[in-house]
């Protein structure tokens, strides 16, 4: 029976939605059965018109693979369950699992590939040939020219750490001379008496902190020249390498060694200090 609001085409699809509906089980004969649970036929199947009540309830009957019909309420309610009998050989809808194991699935998924390229081999193969081809083309159209080597630039030499230490000494002799002004030691110490002869008269505590500056800031060059020296006689303990460091190192000690006499002749008279300057008395005035 056809009704104008359930074309036959769509039989399928409306099984389909109510087959969420059914229930197999088995009854007390032990025989496979559907039974409906659906409470209203309007939720196992929506309205296509909403002016049309359905009338009729499809069911699937498995044994006879037919779709029938049973009536339905006023309101769309079921009006009772019907129940389609099977036989007792009949099994559960489901294709059974084939293969259980890993070995098993390889084995069938290799077979099934050898059957599909023994179908399609002639294709395939077709496919591959052209391919190549296109490949073999496209190489010899875009493959670049070898293009000539450029000579490697020559490469220094690798320095030695007596070399590479050596850099050192023209980099504090530097850092000397701009903490002595960049004069000789006769000029530098005379500078700092004449410091000391003008502070001394005002503020005699700041004028002793010229010399303590002038005092640090050489010891930290001796202090490194010293480290220096002992590297490299370390790296070179039959050779020479350390006489490189030699003259400069007199030469701070020479600079620290004034530097600290005078600021002993401070402490002991200030006063005395700037008489015997003005005198032109002090040591390294005299060695001038």
């Amino acid at each position: 029976m056809r009704t104008k609001w359930m074309p036959e085409r769509r039989t399928a699809y409306h099984s389909s939605l109510l087959s969420e509906r059914l229930s197999l089980h088995r009854d007390d004969k032990n025989r496979w059965a559907w039974s409906v649970r659906a409470p209203r036929i309007d939720r196992a199947f929506p309205r296509q018109r909403p002016h049309l009540t359905p009338r009729f309830l499809y069911l699937c009957d498995q044994s006879e693979n037919t779709f029938r019909m049973s009536p339905a309420g006023r309101h769309g309610e079921a009006v009772g369950i019907k129940t389609f009998w099977l036989s007792t050989t009949t099994m559960p809808p489901g294709r059974p699992r084939l293969y259980t194991t890993p070995e098993e699935k390889k084995a069938a998924n290799r077979s099934k590939s050898n059957r599909s390229y023994q179908r399609y081999k002639e294709v395939i193969n077709k496919a591959k040939r052209v391919g190549r081809r296109r490949a073999a083309r496209l190489k010899q159209k875009y493959e670049p020219e070898e293009a000539p080597k450029k000579p490697l630039p020559a490469q220094k030499p690798a320095r030695t750490d007596l070399e590479v230490l050596s850099d050192r000494i023209p980099q504090l002799e530097k850092r000397l001379d701009t903490a002595m002004d960049n004069k000789n030691l006769s000029e530098y110490l005379k500078s700092l008496c004449e410091k000391f002869a003008a502070r001394q008269k005002d503020d005699l505590e700041g004028a002793g902190v010229i010399f303590d500056e002038e005092e640090e800031k050489l010891c930290k060059i001796s202090t490194a020249v010293h480290k220096y020296q002992s590297l490299a006689t370390n790296l070179d303990c039959y050779g020479g390498s350390w006489r490189l460091w030699e003259p400069l190192r007199r030469r701070v000690a020479e600079a620290l060694n004034e530097v600290l006499e005078l600021s002993g002749e401070a402490i002991l008279g200030p006063g005395q200090l700037v008489v015997d300057f003005r005198r032109g008395s002090l040591r390294f005035q005299r060695r001038a």
